[in-house]
């Protein structure tokens, strides 16, 4: 309830002609966040940590090329622990080529991903499986388009082709679509909110056409114009390969990125 009344103070102090960026973007993080939890906290869900580092450099006014790390880590569902740190999920160091294509199209490619994963912990047998490996191959294109004052729509369509290396385990062709808002409060700070969908089209058995959704809210602060913070809360319903029935995950999310300008 107290989360619900400081979004509604700071809607109310905007209004009123009192806007604080910083009290308003935390009150509506909150009251979304509660809103998210609420619906996918209902059932035994997984508590993740998700970390990821970006290094840009601008190659024109166009091209732009980037390296990426990630780090996530898990709960041990075998102890009813919810501590998200606690066991190590995923590693990845992924390599990015982007394209800007006008004001609102940019095209990427990812010629080279290297993924390690950690199995879901379930159980205490879960604990021992061996790791999953990976090379992954992907496609995308952004688009985005100025709806009013400070809002944005934006819509990312991604191809990925995933070559799994050990664990007997299939190669996937996966699309993902993400499809959301953003309003800018000012230079600084920003808040989104988001829907990404993910499909397996080479799914053998058919069942498993479907694997996960990610529904999210991100906020994001730029303290000087080549340094970007983005950190946030997503809820993602998943069907596991070995599965029939879907789980819930609660994501926790920090996000550094760092950009080399281009000199002209």
């Amino acid at each position: 309830m107290n989360m619900i009344n400081a979004f509604f103070d700071g809607i109310s102090n905007a209004s009123n002609g009192k806007f604080n960026p910083k009290r308003t973007l935390f009150s509506l993080f909150l009251f979304l966040f509660f809103c998210l939890n609420t619906m996918f906290g209902q059932s035994e869900s997984h508590y993740n940590s998700w970390s990821r580092l970006s290094i840009s450099n601008e190659l024109s006014n166009n091209f732009k090329s980037e390296v990426e790390f990630q780090l996530r880590g898990q709960n041990d569902s075998s102890i009813e622990n919810n501590n998200p740190f606690h066991n190590e999920l995923m590693q990845s160091v992924r390599t990015w080529l982007h394209y800007k294509y006008g004001t609102k199209f940019t095209f990427s490619l990812s010629p080279f991903a290297y993924f390690k994963h950690a199995a879901i912990i379930n159980t205490e047998s879960d604990k021992s499986k061996n790791h999953s490996y990976e090379i992954r191959y992907t496609f995308a294109a952004d688009f985005k388009q100025k709806l009013i004052s400070n809002t944005t729509f934006f819509n990312r369509l991604a191809f990925e082709f995933r070559d799994f290396k050990n664990n007997n385990n299939e190669n996937v062709h996966r699309i993902r679509n993400k499809i959301g808002l953003k309003y800018d409060f000012n230079k600084k700070w920003n808040i989104s909110v988001f829907d990404e969908y993910f499909i397996n089209t080479n799914s053998p058995d058919k069942k498993h056409f479907y694997d996960h959704n990610r529904i999210g809210i991100m906020a994001g602060f730029s303290p000087v114009s080549n340094v970007k913070i983005d950190f946030g809360y997503i809820a993602i319903n998943r069907l596991p390969k070995n599965k029939i029935e879907t789980m819930n995950e609660n994501n926790f999310l920090v996000m550094l990125y760092y950009t080399f300008k281009n000199k002209k």
